[in-house]
């Protein structure tokens, strides 16, 4: 029996370090899959090929790879976090991973990215486009798992930094991938159920993911804004984003392509090529990130998932600055030495994943002024309160 180190998620949203049984293989379908998948860890996995095109501050990628159970290729650096286990892999012109839970309602992230930095492009904004099947197979229906959810993630860190003094890998109370990164100006959004994105940035501290750490969170009660447009079902285009039931095969149903360009005083999104949602920044703080090297994750969560059935997310074209628009200083590449992990208690083991690697120091380089942009003029978000100390996702008061 093999055992690895992972960090693990408890209930309280505590990352710990604790032994963990590595991926298995079970004649069950994975949820998100369609017959006859079974989880990746029953695949004898072969080398991934790369087909990625870069220039100086671009990528594109459509993964016409043609591969089966492959591993993702070396172009891409990948991790995860939680109490269970994330695998990465190609095939048939995709990227997936799947998830597997190793304890009851466990949170766990997986993430990857392009094994390389940013910049912004000349008009003061970047662009980042992929394909995922989303929502997953309507996974709030299924009773191993409360909900799931792809992330995009931009930070000034080259990977999560791992267990913190205070017993977790995560911000003080943070739960999602994007609050993965203290010490690093982080910005994430979520891309959930709802079709109404939560996006949130925190500041390089060390405290409490909700604040003060939190600059600001967009969310689905309309705060933290100057302005607000589309998102959800009643907003702009709200058919363009497409959702399955847990019968149907996302792969095929539920797959969208977004598009976020991101500004340091607005965001726009569309989907499947229709402008979706807009929202104006009370702040220019974005700029912390912008106007520096930094570097995009996207990334898969589950939310209180429970052992015995595995969970897939489908991926295609991934994307920053395709139209290769840019003020181009000098990438910044990854560094490979794997950092140590130190638990108390706990059997020696491998660190998981092995392909994280140590933070970078990143290269100065003058800021890029950002664009000035006039916002459209709006009818103002109504305030909608979540209910107190509601679990569901997204509610802004959730901790």
């Amino acid at each position: 029996m093999r055992f690895v180190i992972v960090f693990v998620f408890s209930m309280m949203s505590v990352l710990l370090i604790s032994p963990a049984l590595a991926g298995t293989c079970t004649t069950t379908l994975p949820m998100g899959a369609v017959t006859p998948a079974r989880p990746i860890w029953c695949e004898a996995l072969g080398s991934g090929t790369d087909t990625h095109t870069e220039g100086a501050n671009s990528w594109i990628d459509d993964f016409n790879h043609g591969n089966t159970f492959a591993q993702l290729n070396p172009a891409y650096r990948e991790g995860y976090l939680g109490n269970g286990e994330a695998l990465h892999f190609q095939h048939l012109n995709h990227w997936m991973v799947d998830i597997e839970s190793h304890g009851e309602g466990a949170l766990i992230a997986a993430w990857m990215r392009p094994n390389r930095s940013f910049r912004l492009q000349s008009d003061g904004s970047v662009v980042i486009e992929f394909e995922v099947a989303v929502p997953i197979a309507g996974t709030r229906s299924v009773d191993t798992l409360s909900d799931s959810w792809p992330e995009v993630v931009i930070s000034t860190a080259p990977q999560p930094p791992g267990m913190q003094p205070w017993g977790s890998a995560l911000r003080r109370n943070g739960t999602y991938l994007y609050e993965a990164f203290p010490g690093s100006w982080t910005f994430g959004c979520r891309m959930q159920q709802s079709k109404h994105p939560i996006c949130a940035l925190y500041n390089n501290g060390f405290d409490y993911a909700g604040g003060p750490d939190r600059i600001w969170e967009i969310n689905q009660n309309g705060g933290d804004v100057t302005y607000e447009q589309g998102g959800g079902p009643g907003g702009l285009a709200p058919s363009a984003w497409k959702s399955c039931t847990s019968t149907q095969d996302p792969d095929t149903v539920c797959r969208n392509k977004f598009r976020w360009q991101i500004w340091s005083n607005r965001v726009l999104l569309h989907v499947n090529g229709q402008r979706f949602y807009e929202a104006g920044l009370i702040d220019t703080n974005l700029s912390n990130i912008l106007n520096n090297n930094f570097y995009v994750y996207n990334g898969d969560f589950a939310y209180r998932m429970n052992p015995g059935r595995a969970l897939r997310f489908h991926w295609d074209h991934l994307a920053v600055n395709p139209e290769g628009s840019v003020t181009p200083p000098t990438a910044v590449p990854s560094p490979t030495v794997v950092p140590t992990q130190t638990a108390t208690s706990v059997p020696t083991s491998t660190s998981v994943p092995s392909t994280m690697v140590p933070t970078a120091t990143l290269v100065p380089s003058t800021p890029v002024p950002t664009s000035t942009l006039v916002p459209p003029t709006l009818t103002a978000v109504p305030t909608v309160n979540c209910p107190g100390n509601s679990q569901r996702p997204g509610c802004r008061d959730r901790r």
